[in-house]
């Protein structure tokens, strides 16, 4: 019974000491929590623009482009390499880390690879996840894009987290190639 009484007297010593906080100071304090709440939405990742990497494969090293763009909220993605032109598919921004797709058709085959990353300033470093040669095991590497200069946003705007409904493109290969890592 006397460590019940104690808890309540400390209870009402709280909020008596409450009562004290004059509402113009307490209004102050509400709106810097506000403020810093705003702040650190603004500063969230924006993965708009153009970003480059290298891929290294079997059959040598494979430059690639992705352009990164939001309309209306929604981000979209253009994804280019030696082995064509093709929109990314499932893509998805959550907090900093932005997830995607590439499928391809090479020869009447479906050839998905997966990248994932974490979007920290100009870089994006993650994996990539690719099926394995003749449906063996996935081929897993490291992933690293830096954003160019020139394609860096002028008036960075938040992009909503999102997930996008899949949407499918093939880009075409090179006759007589057989890539290994798009």
């Amino acid at each position: 019974m006397r460590g019940t009484s104690r808890a309540i007297l400390n209870a009402d010593q709280f909020n008596v000491s409450l009562r004290k906080i004059p509402p113009m100071k307490a209004l102050r304090i509400i709106c810097c929590f506000l403020a810093l709440g705003t702040a650190a939405v603004a500063l969230a990742a924006d993965p708009t623009g153009t970003w480059k990497w290298t891929t290294r494969s079997p059959n040598g090293d494979i430059e690639t482009t992705l352009k990164l763009e939001s309309t209306d909220g929604k981000l979209t993605g253009a994804y280019s390499n030696q082995f064509g032109d093709t929109a990314i598919s499932n893509i998805s921004l959550q907090d900093d880390v932005i997830a995607f797709d590439v499928v391809r058709d090479f020869g009447g085959n479906k050839y998905v690879v997966k990248y994932r990353g974490k979007l920290e300033g100009d870089t994006i470093k993650g994996n990539i996840e690719a099926p394995g040669h003749d449906g063996g095991e996935a081929l897993k590497l490291d992933w690293s894009a830096k954003r160019t200069e020139e394609a860096k946003p002028k008036n960075p705007k938040k992009v909503a987290n999102q997930s996008s409904e899949p949407t499918l493109s093939s880009g075409t290969s090179p006759a007589g190639q057989e890539p290994r890592l798009p």
